[in-house]
């Protein structure tokens, strides 16, 4: 079986008597050229889907995300994992970031199933609830669980979104928390 893991997929289920099929014995690293084992999963508005080896990875930007932001100085979209110079946002500590702007962070309960639309919807209620916010704030959104939104609106001094119940879910429902990182 083919070891080559296709990007938000899974692995190819090509049949090979070697390590990889013979179509994905031929793809090489975009970063280093060496030979390829995965697409690259990150996303923005797509799946990037370029050809990675192990030891390469989507370039993080100054923002801690993996688009958005300009690249770091002498670095493509791609590099090896060891020469990263920026921390994915998640990972950061909050003394590492820059505090020249505001940063805001919103989660939103993904067990809901809600549409874009309503998710849309209720992230920008909690924004706006927030009250009065720098306009070039950063605005981080993530789809959590329901223990993790129990976890962080805890943790966190938020404003929660609770839904009226008049579209997809039902009346009272928690849908979404936002908060100014300090």
């Amino acid at each position: 079986m083919c070891k080559f893991n296709l990007a938000w997929i899974g692995q190819c289920e090509q049949e090979s008597e070697r390590e990889f099929c013979e179509e994905h014995s031929k793809i090489k690293c975009c970063s280093c050229g060496e030979q390829a084992t995965k697409e690259c999963s990150e996303t923005a508005q797509f799946v990037c889907g370029f050809p990675l080896c192990d030891n390469c990875e989507h370039t993080i930007c100054e923002n801690g995300c993996n688009s958005g932001a300009p690249l770091p100085e002498g670095l493509k979209g791609h590099c090896k994992k060891n020469e990263q110079v920026y921390l994915p946002w998640y990972m950061r500590e909050e003394k590492e970031v820059e505090k020249k702007v505001t940063r805001i962070k919103v989660i939103y309960r993904k067990n809901l199933k809600m549409t874009e639309g309503k998710v849309a919807a209720q992230v920008a209620h909690a924004v706006k609830n927030l009250g009065e916010t720098p306009k070039d704030s950063d605005i981080i959104v993530l789809k959590v669980s329901d223990k993790k939104f129990t976890e962080l609106t805890e943790e966190h001094d938020c404003y929660i979104q609770i839904d009226k119940g008049l579209t997809e879910v039902d009346g009272n429902t928690p849908t979404a928390a936002a908060w100014i990182v300090k």
